[in-house]
């Protein structure tokens, strides 16, 4: 496999790379057998709520980001629809979360425009993080080497005082130290062993 640049660590157990050529992603793919997606069952048991709370939701949500009321009345609707919100938080009305009562949101935390929290398992947030424009929080995912797709989502925790710049992707299994600074456009994936087939590109300042 093509070598690849590793870039420092951010915080205990995650590193960003940056794959040296598109060699290195035909080569992982070729490996791979035949996916048979059409035999890929979606799992809906751990979504936590039965299929009416989540159509309300989708309703409410369409309401969050209307701008009606304010961050005030934002935090309130999260509250009521299971999210731990603490006191202070600013979270702009452009802000999307798939499962509010898999979220938790310390004291202070900022929530800039058009954030997406992509959450099948917890993700928590600690107090007075920043999370720039477009971030992406995703505790989802699946194995690519399986032919069927197999769901693999671990949970996501970013610890007190971390700011996340704009454009920053940060994935499943990942949990930021406290007090880390992620740079502007970078992908935060769980540490990469050895045999390790995930890459991601570094960030940019």
């Amino acid at each position: 496999m093509a070598a690849q640049a590793v870039a420092p660590r951010l915080g205990t157990g995650m590193t960003v790379t940056t794959p040296t050529t598109t060699t290195a992603r035909s080569e992982v793919m070729s490996e791979l057998e035949p996916r048979r997606l059409c035999d890929y069952i979606v799992d809906k048991s751990d979504r936590g709520r039965n299929r009416l709370w989540m159509i309300t939701w989708l309703g409410v949500g369409a309401v969050l980001r209307s701008g009606v009321g304010g961050t005030l009345l934002r935090c309130s609707l999260l509250r009521a629809f299971g999210a731990r919100v603490g006191a202070g938080c600013d979270i702009h009305r452009s802000f999307r979360v798939h499962f509010p009562w898999k979220l938790g949101l310390d004291d202070g935390v900022r929530i800039d425009r058009d954030v997406w929290i992509i959450n099948p398992e917890p993700v928590s947030i600690g107090a007075e993080c920043t999370l720039g424009r477009r971030t992406v929080i995703c505790s989802g995912g699946h194995d690519h080497r399986s032919p069927t797709f197999t769901r693999t989502s671990e949970s996501v925790v970013i610890s007190d005082r971390c700011h996340l710049g704009n454009g920053v992707t940060v994935l499943k299994g990942v949990v930021l130290q406290p007090g880390t600074h992620v740079p502007a456009g970078a992908v935060i994936i769980p540490a990469i062993s050895a045999k390790s087939r995930r890459t991601a590109p570094g960030g940019r300042p």
